[in-house]
């Protein structure tokens, strides 16, 4: 019993410790340009903003003029497979 508490414990923790949550969706996207510096950060720009999840408007958490951009870190796997997708 105990180590079942452990394991639902600690799928609970995971589950509800999210570093990031992803709020706009790239549906039918088609990019304009990607461009990554020498510190591995970059961005990818769309030519149509990004929507929520619903396809309705801009997330809350954007700024009107990054509304087609998307920022990346290289350094990491997630960066990196990120990257991948968008070249």
């Amino acid at each position: 019993m105990k180590l079942m508490n452990r394991i639902v414990i600690t799928v609970m923790i995971i589950g509800l410790n999210n570093l990031a949550q992803a709020k706009g969706v790239a549906y039918k996207a088609t990019v304009v340009d990607v461009r990554i510096d020498h510190t591995g950060h970059g961005f990818i720009k769309f030519k149509e903003p990004l929507k929520d999840a619903h396809n309705s408007s801009i997330p809350d958490c954007t700024q009107e003029a990054y509304s087609n951009m998307l920022a990346f870190d290289v350094n990491t796997a997630g960066g990196k497979a990120v990257m991948a997708i968008a070249l």
